[in-house]
Parts: structure tokens; sequence; C-alpha cells
């Protein structure tokens, strides 16, 4: 939708937290990279967030730039070598994450490309720990045939316990995923990634065997696979939530909230108490 605004991958984590903690950040653009971002236009971040150019300011010494003094002297090297040095000019760029569209909620029909997608990924996946796994699982609306979804895949790869997690990590992180923690769900690891344009959108977990949020995964999907009516009536509540609350992502859970605890309930599964404690972004 967005053209893609590069970074170097060493700064995806920090430039998020700037953007978390203020709002906005800042980098700075040299050489064929001069001109490439306009002033008010939106972009799209490697890792997903849509980002908007705030301001654009042309120097022609790198001692010009704000926060000189805050600099390394590696990176005032850096700006001078592609700029100053050469004779030509450097922007520094000031972008935000305050577009609105970061929270947006989009729901689309069930699409049959998802099973492919998935494939794909598992294989990625499989290639590099296939060896320390137990299994890849396709879980999340998208896993459903016929259930209209967020076009983004859940998979959970399950190991046997936590004996070999460690490893998990690190050959994950050879292709690229890194290990965010549990983010408050107990045996559900969720592991974030970038530069992966090859592949769609997707969360990836890696559970033990006896997670319990891992059997919750497996018997919702499964418990939907195979009761048509269900899938009609929550894939119905989640087009409507998405209609009424574009962009509000809370109101969009709240709204669809009350219907999972009563599919919940239906295959077997706790409902009030527990489902404050589920993901619902992920369904």
């Amino acid at each position: 939708m967005f053209k893609e605004i590069s970074f170097p991958e060493h700064e995806y984590e920090s430039i998020q937290n700037y953007l978390n903690k203020l709002g906005y950040c800042y980098t700075t653009r040299v050489y064929k990279e001069v001109g490439k971002y306009k002033e008010g236009e939106l972009y799209t971040a490697p890792w997903g967030n849509v980002l908007k150019i705030d301001e654009v300011k042309t120097y022609w010494k790198v001692s010009e730039r704000p926060f000189y003094d805050e600099m390394s002297e590696e990176e005032k090297m850096e700006i001078y070598k592609y700029s100053e040095a050469m004779g030509l000019p450097y922007e520094f760029i000031k972008f935000s994450g305050n577009t609105g569209m970061n929270k947006r909620v989009i729901v689309v029909p069930y699409d049959e490309s998802w099973k492919s997608a998935f494939e794909e990924i598992k294989k990625e996946i499989k290639d590099a720990i296939g060896d320390l796994i137990i299994s890849i699982e396709h879980v999340g609306s998208t896993s459903v045939e016929g259930l209209s979804a967020k076009p983004c895949i859940d998979i959970d790869v399950i190991i046997e316990d936590y004996g070999v997690f460690d490893m998990v990590v690190s050959k994950l992180a050879m292709i690229g995923y890194t290990h965010t923690g549990n983010q408050g769900i107990k045996d559900r690891e969720a592991f974030k990634y970038s530069d992966k344009p090859h592949l769609q959108k997707h969360h990836l977990y890696v559970c033990p065997q006896q997670s319990e949020e891992l059997h919750r995964h497996i018997t919702f999907r499964d418990f939907l696979r195979s009761n048509p009516e269900a899938i009609r009536r929550y894939g119905s509540t989640k087009e409507t939530a998405a209609r009424l609350y574009p962009d509000d992502i809370e109101k969009y859970m709240e709204y669809k909230a009350p219907c999972i605890e009563e599919l919940y309930k239906m295959c077997g599964l706790k409902s009030k108490a527990d489902i404050q404690n589920v993901d619902l972004r992920k369904r």
C-alpha cells in the first residue's frame, strides 16, 4: 500500500522504543537516499507499522546537524564521508507513528492462499529447527477454512520442553526471529521478525507440548473446523466488530469477547476469568 522506508536492521528495536515512548524519532539520510522520502507522506516500516515523515531538513555540514554533540565520533565520520566530504548535502528527517493506521482493524473473507502461505513459513522454520521440535501448527482464524480473519498467519511451534528452548532461540535468530518473551502468557513464547518480504505477515510462538495456551489454540481451531455454524457466527461477529470499530482495536476486542467466551464453553475451554488471559488480538 505504501513504499517502504529502510533502516539498518540493528536499529529496528531502538527506533520502535523511541516511537513507543515519544511518538517520534529521527534518521539521517545521505548520498542516494537524499530526496527519497517526502515530508507529509506515509511509508511502511520493515516491521510492518506505517510511519509518517513529519519534517525533512537539508544540511551541508555535519556540525549543523541537530544533536551533533550527542553523536559518537564514528557516527559523525560516517555522515561526513558520504555527504560533506563529497560536497553533497544530507537530510535530517523526523518521522512518527501517529498515522491512525497502525492499530487499524482489518478483517477479510477467508483466503485459500493462507494455506500455502503457512506452508512457506513452516518450511523456512523447519529447515532451521526441525531437529529440535515436535511439530509446527497453523492456528488462529486463518487456519480455519471459511472463517473471516485478519490477514496474518498465526503459528505455534511445539517443543517437548524448555530443555531445547535456548537452542531454538539461537537458531531462529539466525533466520531473523527475535525472542520477545511470553508477553504475559505462560508457556507461549513470542518472536518478532524483520526483513521477510517473501513471506506473508505472521505471528510466531514457541510452546512446550504441555502448554495450556497451546491446548487452547489447538482445541479452539479443531472445534471451529468441525462446526460450520460456529464459523458462521464467529466470522459474522468479527466482521461486524471490524465494521463498527475499524480504528479502535480495544473496542473491537470487547465486541467479539462474548462470542469467543460462548464458543469456548461449547468446546470445553474455560471462559470468564480465563478468557482475560487470552491474547484476543491473535484470534
